[in-house]
């Protein structure tokens, strides 16, 4: 079972990588393209991980623990608003955290 912050990172990292590969294929800004799409790499890469070890958060726990994802707020947003407002540093720290996150799963520590 996970506590809270590590349901928000997990539920997380699935929303992103969810959207960050539709905001890069609705964008022709080449920097907002490469930065969603390492995003969706970095986020897909951490999903498959918690999934290999095994994380599964049942219902009431994400109902109990979940209040949201600005990072998906934010891909929403930018997607919805015509891509090209989308904020190319923001994406690439989201992208460095959630890399973090896949060394310390791979070091045997859960981040949050």
């Amino acid at each position: 079972m996970c506590d809270a912050a590590c349901i928000k990172n997990i539920i997380n990292g699935q929303f992103m990588a969810t959207l960050a590969p539709i905001l890069a294929e609705s964008t022709s800004n080449a920097q907002i393209r490469d930065a969603a799409k390492g995003l969706g790499i970095a986020a897909a890469a951490q999903a498959e991980m918690f999934d290999a070890l095994g994380f599964i958060i049942a219902s009431e726990e994400r109902s109990a623990s979940f209040s949201g994802c600005a990072q998906a707020q934010a891909l929403v947003k930018w997607i919805v608003a015509g891509s090209d407002v989308a904020n190319v540093d923001k994406m690439l720290n989201w992208t460095a955290d959630i890399w973090k996150s896949i060394a310390d799963l791979a070091a045997g520590k859960l981040s949050t």
